[in-house]
């Protein structure tokens, strides 16, 4: 099989983020890009500079040309759309080879390696893009690594607009700046746990030739770590607890779009909130006003007292006060929701449209039956819970790693063969306890998070049942006031 002659170039892939359709992902993804690209062939790895442009050459496929900055070698490669879920790579270097890659995560497509065929990973966030391509080990690889030209020139504001709650959580949970760079954490750990398991493969190092040169036994035992690292239980034991430690990453970013999506809708639901409240403050101030005319004309005719409209003036005036102070709040939670979305304009959002509002007056209270059924299914389902559960396989990786410590040369020397072997083994114990404590302090924190969300539930409720009781008794009182008013019945506001 003859691989790529030249150096591969850029590669867009067609994932900007879960849910984009093809127009946007073809509108977005033409432009410039540089980076360079690690080519390891025959044994031989060599690194070059390369520049691309991307271009649209279909409704569903991309062209994408590249040149090597050093010697100048152009190499076109394409990319085809076959579904939301599906990319096909279409590598012409490779004689017209064409992979198939179906989506992984929310921003990476993989493929598995058949016969004859290399297995493919392709990442793209919208500005940065990774490519590997691996013929098994021992064979030929690839690692592409290149970052749009505008990656890091001002952002471009997006235009205001209204949204629905459901496209803010949305929104939120693609583009929330906090689990980007988690995202970013789940890529690293994933890369590092395929680091540990290459790393069993023999390989060498300046260090290592170095050691070699000492021509010292202890020179020749740190290498031996490098040439047969497959040999050593602990080299296997990192490898494992890598993997975990991938998976508690992946957990911690389901957890931080979680928290994204939380954050976004009560502070969504704030906003619309403290609207209805400007409405109503608008629409009594309306009401006031009318009031104070009649008010006034009373005065005139000598039917009320001189100053009687001084008490309903000074009600418009806290009225007024109270105005100003929502709308300021309300720029500033716009402000925070535009954040919390991941948007660069703070303004982008001008108006939270309104949801279905259910009638409060049919619920009834959480009973204790409801909170112990909420409790169960919080544990069952918690990521947090998950998350340590991989640290705690970790520690417990990492007790019996230190058992085998001292066999490493280049392991911690602190668990050396010796009487000092046991206590060193005992604090991996330690450690493992530690984090099932931790769990349980982790458990009863849920089910204490359960607990409190009902009680405001529940208070939220008969707050609302109260609430519609007293607006009856001051629709009352305002019906008496008014008539007073028209009867011309000296009356007092107090």
């Amino acid at each position: 099989m003859r691989y790529l002659k030249s150096f591969p170039a850029l590669l867009l892939i067609f994932l900007i983020v879960a849910g984009c359709n093809k127009n946007e992902l073809l509108t977005s993804a033409p432009g410039a890009y540089r980076g360079s690209v690690i080519m390891k062939r025959s044994g031989h790895t060599s690194q070059t500079l390369i520049a691309s442009q991307i271009n649209v050459q279909s409704k569903s496929q991309l062209e994408i040309k590249s040149s090597s900055i050093e010697d100048g070698k152009v190499t076109t490669i394409g990319v085809r759309a076959e579904s939301k879920k599906k990319i096909r790579l279409l590598l012409p270097d490779w004689e017209n080879l064409e992979i198939l890659l179906t989506r992984s995560i929310e921003t990476c497509f993989e493929s598995k390696a058949d016969e004859g065929t290399p297995s493919a990973t392709v990442c793209f966030n919208g500005l940065d893009l990774t490519i590997d391509l691996n013929w098994g080990p021992g064979g030929d690889a690839f690692t592409l690594s290149v970052s749009q030209e505008t990656a890091f020139q001002h952002p471009i504001f997006e235009k205001p607009k209204s949204y629905s709650v459901l496209e803010l959580i949305d929104q939120a949970v693609s583009q929330n700046f906090d689990s980007a760079i988690q995202f970013e954490h789940v890529i690293q750990a994933k890369l590092t746990t395929e680091t540990a398991y290459l790393n069993l493969v023999p390989h060498i190092s300046l260090g290592s030739a170095l050691n070699l040169a000492t021509l010292t036994p202890i020179g020749y035992l740190k290498t031996v770590g490098d040439l047969v690292p497959f040999l050593f239980p602990t080299r296997w034991l990192q490898a494992r607890e890598a993997h975990y430690r991938s998976e508690a990453e992946f957990d911690a970013w389901i957890l931080a779009k979680a928290n994204a999506a939380n954050v976004t809708e009560g502070l969504a639901y704030g906003v619309l909130r403290d609207e209805a409240i400007l409405a109503a403050f608008n629409e009594q101030h309306k009401c006031l006003q009318d009031v104070l005319e009649r008010v006034k004309g009373l005065e005139l005719s000598d039917r009320i007292q001189p100053g009687a409209s001084d008490d309903i003036e000074i009600i418009i005036n806290s009225v007024d006060q109270g105005i100003v102070i929502l709308r300021s709040t309300l720029v500033q939670e716009k402000m925070a929701l535009a954040q919390a979305c991941g948007f660069y304009n703070f303004a982008a959002i001008t108006d939270v449209e309104s949801t279905a509002k259910p009638s409060l007056r049919f619920l009834r209270p959480y009973d204790e039956i409801a909170v112990k059924k909420m409790s169960d299914m919080t544990i069952d389902r918690s990521y947090e819970l998950r998350q340590i559960n991989a640290l705690i396989k970790v520690a417990r990786l990492g007790k019996t790693e230190r058992q085998y410590q001292w066999l490493d040369p280049t392991g911690d020397q602190t668990g050396g063969l010796g009487i000092s072997l046991a206590p060193y083994v005992k604090i991996g114990i330690s450690q493992i306890q530690e984090l099932i404590i931790k769990r349980q302090k982790l458990e009863s924190e849920l089910i204490s998070g359960v607990a409190r969300a009902v009680t405001i539930a529940n208070q939220s409720l008969e707050s609302y049942l109260l609430a519609e009781v007293a607006l009856g008794i001051d629709n009352r009182r305002i019906d008496r006031q008014l008539y007073n008013l028209k009867a011309g019945v000296n009356w007092s506001l107090g």
